[in-house]
């Protein structure tokens, strides 16, 4: 297959250096498969685009490095819809500056901050042929546990991190517990979860990141309708851009939808 990396950041100096060991180690390792990294960086104070410059990439066939100073406020990890209008923004940037998306089979988003093992994630990446959309699944540390160290009968609970992109049904939010086990794939509505694999045919059509749910919107859900626990729904229906495009897949007949359990991430930020 041929993979298109895309990563977005900004003020992620400290993690970078992580970030470049861990995909140098994914391409030269999965030699089966031809990779490109594209990047795209905007408003960093920290240095980022100074560490990122200086990087070497020539273990990759294709590299496409984007940089913007648009002097957008800086968000943390919160409810916002300026924050996800940017970040969809970013996200549909990184893979439309790069020529490589028109020949990409899959688009694999990593984000920076994660550890996670290179044989999980090549094994992930070819487990996804059979889906439209398959994640690992992240956790707010790598612990002691193992779930390679469990038969496959046996099932677990873990706390996620991406809680508010995982979502197991259409009318469920902020899902933050995940059945997880041995080589357990379990479908799902929406996911991202730091490291996600997409099918590349539905970018190359025009469908892309979000930040407006229109499912939601056309159920005319307000802030009175708590049920549905969507936290900015009476905000121009915006949502989490990184269910925004599971919404846009699913609406374009793209259903297959996963998470690769039995692969952890661990967000260090």
């Amino acid at each position: 297959m041929k993979i298109l990396i895309c990563t977005i950041m900004r003020n992620r100096a400290d993690d970078l250096a992580q970030w470049h060991r861990q995909i140098k180690e994914l391409v030269t390792t999965d030699v089966a498969n031809e990779y490109f990294l594209s990047v795209y960086e905007n408003d960093s104070t920290d240095g980022t685009w100074d560490v990122l410059k200086g990087l070497d990439f020539s273990f990759i066939q294709y590299v496409n490095i984007m940089t913007e100073t648009l002097n957008t406020e800086y968000f943390g990890s919160v409810v916002s819809a300026q924050r996800v209008i940017n970040l969809a923004n970013a996200r549909n940037k990184v893979i439309y500056s790069s020529g490589s998306y028109h020949v990409a089979d899959k688009i694999v988003f990593i984000e920076t901050g994660i550890t996670y093992d290179v044989a999980d994630a090549i094994a992930c990446i070819a487990k996804s042929t059979n889906y439209d959309i398959l994640s690992a699944l992240s956790v707010h540390k790598k612990g002691d546990i193992d779930p390679k160290s469990f038969a496959p009968e046996e099932h677990h609970f873990v706390n996620i991190y991406d809680s508010w992109a995982t979502r197991a049904t259409p009318n469920t939010y902020n899902d933050e517990h995940a059945r997880f086990g041995n080589q357990l794939i379990t479908p799902v509505w929406s996911t991202f979860n730091c490291f996600c694999v997409y099918n590349a045919e539905p970018f190359k059509s025009g469908i892309s990141f979000g930040w407006q749910n229109v499912r939601l919107k056309r159920m005319a859900l307000d802030e009175s309708n708590l049920a549905y626990r969507q936290p900015t729904a009476q905000s121009n229906y915006s949502d989490c851009d990184t269910a925004v495009v599971c919404e846009n897949f699913h609406r374009n007949g793209y259903s297959k939808v996963a998470i690769d359990t039995s692969f952890w991430v661990g967000h260090q930020a």
